[in-house]
């Protein structure tokens, strides 16, 4: 795993839970404590100078946390409103550490959030996280992994 990514990953995911969801860090795991458990699952696929999906994991009370901070309202927000938090949520932690690893001036192509709900910790796939990132709310634990794609070569014609 890069550590810069990692370091980015973290950077752009405790920025973004502050700013969109007013939710704080308050630590990071310690090495070899117990995984989440994960209640629900966003995805952004992106494309450009790099290639890849950004996934964003959370608790129950994380999801609920996300949807009722970002809404302003006490309310229990519903199952689609909890989804369509944690999806903006993903959307806009991808938007701001594309260009953290890249540069401010490339092009991505980033899809629509796609969000499922989950009964068990499901993995991401076969592919090991180029960096991934856990942290520690109040409301609970999150976990933000991004998986890069291999690109193949450019091969310039021969004359």
């Amino acid at each position: 795993m890069d550590d810069r990514l990692a370091v980015e990953l973290l950077r752009a995911t405790a920025s973004t839970f502050e700013d969109l969801c007013f939710m704080f860090l308050v630590s990071e795991p310690e090495e070899g404590s117990a995984p989440i458990r994960p209640r629900a699952v966003a995805q952004v696929l992106f494309r450009g100078p790099l290639d890849g999906r950004l996934t964003v994991q959370v608790d129950r009370a994380v999801l609920r946390s996300i949807a009722v901070n970002m809404l302003g309202d006490e309310e229990a927000p519903s199952s689609a409103q909890q989804r369509d938090a944690l999806g903006e949520l993903a959307n806009v932690i991808c938007g701001h550490l594309l260009p953290r690893v890249t540069s401010p001036l490339e092009v991505f192509q980033m899809g629509a959030p796609r969000v499922r709900e989950l009964r068990a910790s499901a993995p991401d796939g076969g592919d090991p996280p180029a960096a991934a990132v856990q942290v520690l709310l109040d409301e609970g634990p999150a976990e933000v992994r991004l998986f890069l794609d291999a690109k193949p070569r450019k091969v310039r014609p021969s004359a």
